[in-house]
């Protein structure tokens, strides 16, 4: 990620989004917002879970 100059993508202006973010949580700025998705119970279904800056809603 250092080599990336993710910096520049975290904290320019705009909005960054990393998959699989739990694999660098070390470097993820401390007021993002976090969106986790998973799998329903209906084929299709997605459950998204949203927490952060009071989860931005």
């Amino acid at each position: 990620m250092f080599e990336l100059g993710y910096e520049e993508y975290f904290f320019g202006k705009g909005v960054c989004i990393v998959e699989w973010a739990d694999l660098i949580t070390e470097i993820i700025p401390e007021d993002a917002l976090v969106i986790n998705i998973t799998y329903g119970q209906n084929e299709g279904e997605r459950i998204y879970d949203i927490k952060g800056l009071e989860a931005g809603l």
